[in-house]
Formats: structure tokens, C-alpha cells, sequence
């Protein structure tokens, strides 16, 4: 995921999996520089909204799952 914001917002993540996944996945932000930004946990069939102070291109990385097939992301800026 990528997108650029001119503005401090907030995106909502809706996670749709089978959610018999071994553990949580995690959803990352980073900035243009590659720093994390703010980060959160996710499983099943829900959404999570995080938060972020700074405006620059934001990067998104679905990582800590052992199911890599299950399941899909989208993302609204809010």
C-alpha cells in the first residue's frame, strides 16, 4: 500500500481473513524516510484504525503471520 497525504489523518484497515490464523497480523505505517510511523495488531474479520501526526507518503506492510493466503486489506483515509 502507498499513498500520499498532505495532512495528519487517519486510516481505517478492514481485515477480512478465515480467522483461524496461529496469531495476530500486524498492520505497519512508515513515512518516506522509512521510519515507522505508528503501527497495530489485527485477526479475523474486522477493522483497525490508526492514527498518524505527520503528512508525507505513507507505506503500509502486512507482516507476523504464519497465513499468507487467507486473508485481504483495504484501506480508507479517514
Amino acid at each position: 500500500m502507498k499513498t500520499k497525504k498532505t495532512d495528519a489523518s487517519e486510516a481505517r484497515f478492514t481485515f477480512t481473513s478465515d480467522g483461524s490464523n496461529y496469531s495476530d497480523y500486524t498492520i505497519t505505517l512508515f513515512n518516506s524516510n522509512g521510519s515507522q510511523i505508528t503501527s497495530g495488531k489485527i485477526n479475523g474479520n474486522t477493522t483497525i484504525d490508526l492514527t498518524f501526526a505527520e503528512a508525507t507518503t505513507i507505506y503500509g506492510a502486512i507482516s507476523n503471520s504464519y497465513d499468507q493466503e487467507d486473508y485481504s486489506v483495504r484501506y480508507d483515509l479517514i
